[in-house]
């Protein structure tokens, strides 16, 4: 969890916790067929682009997902060429 710190028209600050995107541990679950279980947590009701890649260096866009509690699940199919292994990322959107 981070605290970011915003000042608010120079007078004070306004402290807030907000808590970076992440996958539950043992996710995401290759489930056959090309086929992904992901479960993602973070700060409830932030958008996170869901990202993948077979090296670490390009990053292709999968899906956006909305935290709706303390975590939000879906599936993804990989309908890209069949690698054979496949990293994800999640980013929280501003």
């Amino acid at each position: 969890m981070l605290r970011l710190r915003i000042r608010s028209a120079g007078l004070a600050f306004l402290n807030a916790l907000i808590s970076l995107p992440g996958f539950v541990v043992g996710t995401p679950t290759y489930l056959g067929k090309n086929q992904f279980h992901i479960v993602v947590t973070g700060t409830a009701v932030t958008t996170n682009e869901i990202q993948g890649s077979f090296d670490f260096t390009r990053w292709d866009f999968i899906n956006d997902v909305v935290v709706t509690g303390p975590s939000t699940s879906f599936h993804f199919t990989n309908t890209a060429l069949v690698f054979p292994y496949r990293f994800f990322r999640a980013e929280q959107l501003q």
